[in-house]
């Protein structure tokens, strides 16, 4: 069993996993944790989410939030609270 820390990804999703693969990680005995900002404004966040949320495959996976995380999230509940347009961008 191998312990690895990882952060600031910032979703570079196909570099993570080139990683991964370069120190043999082997999800079903090492443990492995995400030190925040494993997302960003790039294409590669979405599959970095999914990788994050599909924790019932890989049981010794934890992940902790950094700044980029809570930008996310912030968004995500003022576009739920229609604080914000379709774009993004806060309403008058």
């Amino acid at each position: 069993m191998s312990y690895y820390a990882m952060s600031d990804i910032r979703g570079c999703y196909d570099k993570f996993m080139e990683m991964l693969n370069l120190i043999k990680y082997n999800p079903i005995d090492d443990i492995i944790i995400l030190v925040g900002n494993y997302v960003d404004d790039v294409p590669g966040s979405v599959d970095m989410i999914k990788w994050v949320l599909n924790q019932d495959q890989e049981p010794f996976r934890y992940t902790l939030c950094g700044y980029k995380e809570y930008e996310l999230m912030d968004s995500i509940n003022k576009y739920l609270s229609h604080e914000v347009d379709d774009n993004m961008k806060y309403k008058n």
